[in-house]
């Protein structure tokens, strides 16, 4: 761990303790810590982000999806609160939203007093930057959506944010002063983003076309009719992010152009080896694992969906795909398979899902500790069996 690292991580510690007794302290002593800490933090922060900003090539085009979320109504909220709690819950808020939005592989370019600019990729595109921003924004929704009832209790006020995002290729790079310089986003992208979030409503998701295009197997959408917007000639083309999908069964299968089934090609040493592979778990009933691992589009999905339906596969399989949101959450592949292989849905009783898991290891693990295996695996998968001896 660097320096500066450490350094965030204790005045975070600090932050969470002060936080957490808020009253021990007077309401003066009280926010003056707090904001101190707090722009002791974003100070850290963006030293330790210029930092690899700077050592990387300062100006280039690159494809960002770029999300601003911004407080609604703060002028309201800042004339019927106290300087100090304003300053405090701005803040606060930037915070809770900065911490989510690093959780989820993105970076805050600026600070914009009730509101933040977010960047995905805006340093090393990936592939799924546009899933990580929307995953991030409907993060940030529930953590505010919990905050605003605080803030409402406290204060007697409403709160909400609004978000929106926008994907395409936009000019990054080290702008202003020599005493004072911001990493940003600059292009049609980053203007159509911050022109959607003044349509949003109060806790609201927008995207453009673009976003929407890279995300809409992910994501519950719904289309709104076209607006024109200051600075597009045309109009624009905009969609509301309502939630998740489920993930399909038969996710990645899908191998044809135009209709024409696309054939199989090549590969003949990678399956030999996983042929003898599997010939060595049958002969030694010992547990082997296999990693396929390779650059975008190399074909690693149509590998794996052959091998399951070659002749040397002789064993039962188990075929799963999971999304990048899934690595927020533990135990999210057990609970995939625990969820499909005992047919459990949302109506379900949690009574009737542990006989129903119980009923199921019994059969596969008919041995006399195949009640206890499906104890832990169900818990594990959190499913329950909190009151179990096993």
């Amino acid at each position: 761990m660097t320096s500066n690292q450490s350094d965030i991580d204790k005045i975070r510690f600090a932050l969470n303790e002060v936080l957490s007794q808020r009253d021990v302290f007077t309401s003066g002593t009280y926010t003056q810590i707090v904001l101190a800490l707090y722009d002791k933090l974003r100070r850290l922060q963006t030293a330790s982000a210029n930092k690899s900003i700077l050592a990387a090539n300062p100006d280039e085009i690159r494809l960002v999806s770029v999300m601003f979320i911004d407080i609604k109504d703060s002028t309201r909220i800042a004339q019927q609160l106290e300087t100090e709690d304003f300053k405090t819950m701005l803040a606060d808020v930037h915070r809770r939203i900065a911490e989510i939005v690093q959780e989820w592989g993105g970076e805050v370019g600026q600070y914009l007093g009730d509101g933040l600019l977010c960047f995905f990729g805006a340093h090393r595109s990936r592939t799924d930057d546009a899933s990580r921003a929307v995953s991030a924004a409907l993060t940030v929704q529930k953590s505010m959506e919990t905050y605003a009832q605080q803030f409402e209790q406290r204060y007697a006020i409403n709160f909400a944010v609004r978000t929106a995002i926008s994907t395409g290729r936009v000019v990054v790079g080290m702008i202003g002063t020599a005493e004072k310089k911001e990493f940003l986003a600059m292009g049609t992208t980053t203007n159509l983003a911050a022109r959607l979030q003044n349509l949003a409503n109060p806790t609201e998701i927008l995207i453009d076309a673009e976003t929407y295009r890279r995300i809409q197997s992910n994501f519950v959408v719904e289309a709104r009719p076209p607006v024109q917007l200051k600075g597009f000639e045309d109009p624009v083309t905009y969609y509301v992010v309502t939630g998740q999908r489920r993930l399909a069964d038969t996710e990645g299968r899908k191998y044809q152009i135009a209709g024409i089934d696309l054939p199989f090609l090549g590969r003949k040493a990678e399956l030999a080896q996983i042929a003898q592979a599997a010939s060595d778990v049958e002969a030694s009933k010992q547990l082997r694992v296999i990693t396929i691992s390779g650059e975008m589009g190399t074909g690693k999905t149509r590998l794996l969906h052959h091998l399951l339906e070659s002749e040397f596969i002789t064993f039962a399989c188990v075929d799963m795909s999971l999304r990048n949101q899934a690595q927020m959450s533990p135990y999210t592949i057990l609970h995939t398979l625990i969820t499909t292989y005992c047919h459990i849905n949302d109506d379900m009783p949690l009574d009737v899902i542990e006989d129903t898991i119980t009923d199921y290891f019994r059969d596969i693990w008919p041995t006399p500790d195949g009640e206890a295996v499906a104890a832990g695996i169900g818990h594990l998968a959190g499913y329950g069996f909190d009151d179990s001896p096993h």
